[in-house]
């Protein structure tokens, strides 16, 4: 449970931007749109203290590693709305925009070191065969096959942390998307390169936007997680409908769920 603040009225300039910038690289990082990232006012209810108990970190670390846990884990959230209320206009706040803001990009940095990785194993594998004489061909399908089953392993495991999901399904999906990918980064390099622009500028642009491409996609479609409730049931969840999820799941002491409230004690941005 989240207790959201709605950044109206009379809002630092500094705490309205730093929140802006937050919410935004949370959703690019997570795909989910949480409207106040930094909210020290959550409540867990009692069968989920052990898994908040089990994540490492302490402070503004702390709040952004929960929320980056929660799709990967499969735990629902729910926003409740509550008043912003500054202090002297929230000068006491410890946080800090652009480091604590960045924090929540972990997945995307994992995802463009997973890239990395697959690029060496490609690229040695590939120098290895041809000089140990195997053709070119036969050694760009070998090379090709195996950093892609690096690369969709540690993005199964590490980024996207999709264990439960089948491996068949994942396997499958992740090789269509390869093969969109491999066809559109033809027809793009062929087309920047057809009407002026030189071949390295061009495969940058090309692989920038096919980079984000392919971890929008592999978040949303091949390594998807689904999010369940307090409950084994999964009856609540945060892609409901506010009225249609039951009293347990909006508040959970009211069904008699025992919760612990955390809050900070200063002022948040």
């Amino acid at each position: 449970m989240l207790g959201v603040r709605g950044f109206d009225g009379r809002v630092p300039l500094r705490s309205r931007l730093g929140n802006a910038a937050a919410r935004g690289l949370f959703r690019l990082a997570t795909g989910r749109r949480i409207s106040d990232t930094q909210t020290g006012l959550r409540g867990l209810p009692a069968d989920r203290v052990a898994w908040a108990q089990g994540i490492p970190g302490d402070g503004f670390e702390y709040e952004q590693r929960m929320l980056l846990r929660l799709a990967p884990d499969r735990i629902a959230s729910h926003e409740v709305p509550i008043r912003t209320v500054y202090l002297d206009r929230n000068t006491s706040s410890h946080f800090r925009p652009v480091r604590d803001s960045l924090r929540v990009l972990l997945p995307v940095l994992l995802f463009a070191a997973s890239s990395i990785a697959a690029f060496v194993v490609d690229t040695v594998l590939l120098f290895l065969l041809t000089a140990w004489g195997a053709g070119l061909v036969p050694s760009i399908v070998a090379a090709r096959v195996l950093s892609a089953t690096v690369n969709f392993t540690v993005n199964r495991r590490v980024v996207f942390r999709a264990r439960h999901g089948s491996v068949l399904a994942q396997a499958t999906l992740y090789a269509v998307l390869a093969l969109t990918l491999l066809a559109s980064n033809i027809v793009w390099m062929s087309f920047l390169t057809a009407h002026g622009l030189a071949l390295l500028p061009a495969k940058i642009a090309t692989e920038g936007v096919l980079f984000l491409l392919s971890y929008g996609a592999q978040r949303a479609l091949v390594f998807r997680t689904e999010d369940r409730g307090p409950d084994a049931s999964g009856t609540h969840s945060s892609s409901m409908p506010a009225a249609e999820r039951p009293d347990r799941g909006r508040m959970g002491a009211r069904a008699g769920m025992d919760a612990i409230t955390t809050a900070d004690p200063k002022a948040k941005p």
